[in-house]
């Protein structure tokens, strides 16, 4: 649909409206839910990644510690070991199936990213749509407009060809 707008001169001049607008504005919606998941599976993955390397550090902190028990008095207490043993093993354990959760969430952070590249690609196919629809409507109001330039330059040459005398006169008609 066309808006007209006033131009000097009195000549209305089109504006351009793309007739799939609506569906334009759908896509950019698309688009941007798909950023939006992107960022919330990025945001899963660096949460993931944070409880890992808290999890990690605690690991080294108590090994450590185990290591230096035993040195210092080259006895440990069986109970300590033990026990440092087997909150070791189950650290070591929540490591993998954190590091498992987050080789999942980078696949999802891959998918989002897929589907993000893939909505911008639809509302990129209508902005070039739309880019080339503008382009031929200006392209139409030109010519528009050199046609009702080459009219009056068409009258201006008769008229003057006429020696000021208006068509009609030429064609026989009373007017001037």
């Amino acid at each position: 649909m066309s808006v007209y707008s006033p131009r000097p001169g009195g000549r209305a001049v089109s504006k351009f409206e793309f007739s799939l607008q609506t569906a334009f504005k759908l896509r950019q919606r698309e688009e941007d839910a798909a950023r939006q998941r992107l960022a919330e599976a990025h945001r899963a993955t660096q949460d993931l990644l944070g409880q890992l390397a808290e999890l990690q550090e605690r690991h080294d902190r108590v090994e450590a510690l185990l290591r230096d028990e035993a040195r210092a008095d080259g006895e440990v207490p069986l109970a300590v070991f033990a026990n440092g043993r087997t909150w070791l093993s189950a650290t070591r354990a929540e490591m993998a199936w954190l590091r498992e959760r987050l080789a999942h969430a980078e696949e999802i952070v891959e998918r989002r990213r897929g589907e993000l590249l893939a909505a911008s690609c639809r509302k990129k196919t209508l902005e070039r749509l739309s880019e080339r629809r503008e382009a031929e409507h200006m392209r139409r109001e030109r010519l528009g407009e050199q046609r009702l330039l080459d009219e009056m330059a068409a009258i201006a040459g008769a008229v003057k060809a006429t020696g000021g005398h208006s068509g009609a006169a030429l064609l026989g008609r009373p007017g001037t």
